[in-house]
Protein backbone atom coordinates (compact mmCIF):
# COMPACT_ATOMS: atom_id res chain seq x y z
CA UNK A 1 0.00 0.00 0.00
CA UNK A 2 1.23 3.23 -0.58
CA UNK A 3 1.23 6.03 1.59
CA UNK A 4 0.97 10.17 1.22
CA UNK A 5 4.09 11.72 -0.26
CA UNK A 6 6.87 10.54 -1.87
CA UNK A 7 8.17 8.27 0.83
CA UNK A 8 6.46 6.84 3.05
CA UNK A 9 4.21 8.72 5.44
CA UNK A 10 3.05 8.35 8.94
CA UNK A 11 -0.65 8.44 8.43
CA UNK A 12 -2.72 7.00 5.35
CA UNK A 13 -4.93 9.40 3.48
CA UNK A 14 -8.38 8.78 3.43
CA UNK A 15 -8.87 7.70 0.02
CA UNK A 16 -6.33 4.56 1.42
CA UNK A 17 -8.57 4.15 4.35
CA UNK A 18 -11.59 3.58 2.44
CA UNK A 19 -9.40 1.45 -0.28
CA UNK A 20 -8.51 -0.96 2.57
CA UNK A 21 -11.79 -1.28 4.10
CA UNK A 22 -13.30 -1.94 0.62
CA UNK A 23 -10.76 -4.66 0.22
CA UNK A 24 -12.05 -6.55 2.91
CA UNK A 25 -14.52 -9.39 1.31
CA UNK A 26 -18.14 -8.28 -0.09
CA UNK A 27 -20.67 -8.10 2.91
CA UNK A 28 -18.25 -7.62 5.53
CA UNK A 29 -19.20 -4.93 8.24
CA UNK A 30 -15.58 -3.27 6.77
CA UNK A 31 -16.39 -3.43 3.24
CA UNK A 32 -19.87 -2.11 4.21
CA UNK A 33 -18.67 0.88 5.92
CA UNK A 34 -16.02 1.45 2.79
CA UNK A 35 -19.37 3.61 0.99
CA UNK A 36 -20.23 5.32 4.29
CA UNK A 37 -18.60 9.00 4.93
CA UNK A 38 -17.00 9.62 7.82
CA UNK A 39 -19.67 12.23 9.54
CA UNK A 40 -17.98 12.45 12.74
CA UNK A 41 -15.15 14.12 12.87
CA UNK A 42 -14.53 15.57 16.78
CA UNK A 43 -13.45 13.28 19.72
CA UNK A 44 -16.60 10.91 19.74
CA UNK A 45 -16.14 10.38 23.56
CA UNK A 46 -19.88 11.22 25.14
CA UNK A 47 -21.28 12.08 22.29
CA UNK A 48 -24.60 10.15 21.36
CA UNK A 49 -23.71 8.59 17.92
CA UNK A 50 -26.36 6.22 16.35
CA UNK A 51 -24.53 3.64 14.19
CA UNK A 52 -24.73 2.73 10.58
CA UNK A 53 -27.16 0.30 9.68
CA UNK A 54 -25.89 -2.67 8.00
CA UNK A 55 -28.94 -4.50 7.88
CA UNK A 56 -31.67 -1.59 8.84
CA UNK A 57 -34.43 -4.40 9.58
CA UNK A 58 -32.77 -5.21 12.67
CA UNK A 59 -33.47 -1.84 14.38
CA UNK A 60 -31.49 1.18 15.11
CA UNK A 61 -28.61 1.29 18.00
CA UNK A 62 -27.85 4.84 19.43
CA UNK A 63 -24.59 4.48 21.57
CA UNK A 64 -22.24 6.51 23.99
CA UNK A 65 -18.24 6.43 23.36
CA UNK A 66 -16.23 6.49 26.79
CA UNK A 67 -12.96 5.18 26.19
CA UNK A 68 -10.75 4.63 23.47
CA UNK A 69 -8.12 1.38 23.14
CA UNK A 70 -5.82 2.63 20.52
CA UNK A 71 -3.96 -0.23 18.10
CA UNK A 72 -0.28 0.68 17.51
CA UNK A 73 1.23 -0.76 14.27
CA UNK A 74 2.50 -3.75 14.57
CA UNK A 75 5.51 -3.39 12.41
CA UNK A 76 6.45 0.23 13.01
CA UNK A 77 4.31 1.00 9.82
CA UNK A 78 2.54 3.65 8.93
CA UNK A 79 -0.92 4.85 11.46
CA UNK A 80 -3.87 3.68 9.77
CA UNK A 81 -6.74 6.53 10.33
CA UNK A 82 -9.58 5.30 12.33
CA UNK A 83 -7.30 2.22 13.97
CA UNK A 84 -8.88 2.06 17.83
CA UNK A 85 -11.72 0.94 19.13
CA UNK A 86 -14.11 2.71 21.52
CA UNK A 87 -15.94 1.22 24.33
CA UNK A 88 -19.79 1.69 23.92
CA UNK A 89 -22.87 1.60 26.25
CA UNK A 90 -25.87 1.60 24.59
CA UNK A 91 -28.79 4.29 25.78
CA UNK A 92 -31.45 3.26 22.59
CA UNK A 93 -32.02 0.57 20.60
CA UNK A 94 -34.70 -0.77 19.05
CA UNK A 95 -32.58 -3.64 18.19
CA UNK A 96 -33.29 -7.02 20.20
CA UNK A 97 -29.51 -8.13 19.88
CA UNK A 98 -28.37 -4.83 21.92
CA UNK A 99 -30.78 -3.62 24.43
CA UNK A 100 -30.18 -1.08 26.58
CA UNK A 101 -28.73 -1.80 29.53
CA UNK A 102 -27.67 -5.09 28.35
CA UNK A 103 -23.59 -4.67 28.12
CA UNK A 104 -21.39 -2.45 27.01
CA UNK A 105 -19.83 -3.40 23.38
CA UNK A 106 -16.66 -2.72 21.66
CA UNK A 107 -16.78 -0.81 18.51
CA UNK A 108 -14.48 -0.15 15.63
CA UNK A 109 -13.57 3.37 15.37
CA UNK A 110 -13.87 3.32 12.09
CA UNK A 111 -17.87 2.40 12.91
CA UNK A 112 -18.25 4.85 15.11
CA UNK A 113 -17.14 7.89 13.33
CA UNK A 114 -19.61 6.82 10.12
CA UNK A 115 -22.28 6.75 12.58
CA UNK A 116 -24.39 9.91 13.14
CA UNK A 117 -24.67 11.97 16.12
CA UNK A 118 -27.92 12.37 17.66
CA UNK A 119 -29.01 15.62 19.04
CA UNK A 120 -31.36 16.03 22.20
CA UNK A 121 -34.06 18.46 22.11
CA UNK A 122 -34.39 20.24 25.81
CA UNK A 123 -37.61 22.42 26.23
CA UNK A 124 -37.36 24.90 28.31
Amino acid sequence: MAFIGSTLSLLESPEQEVARLASAPQGSRSHFLSGLPVQVTADPRGSLIELPAQFPENGRVVVVAYHQRPDTPADNGPRLRHHASWDVIVVASTDPRYPVGGFDLAISEAELVRGRVVEIQVAP
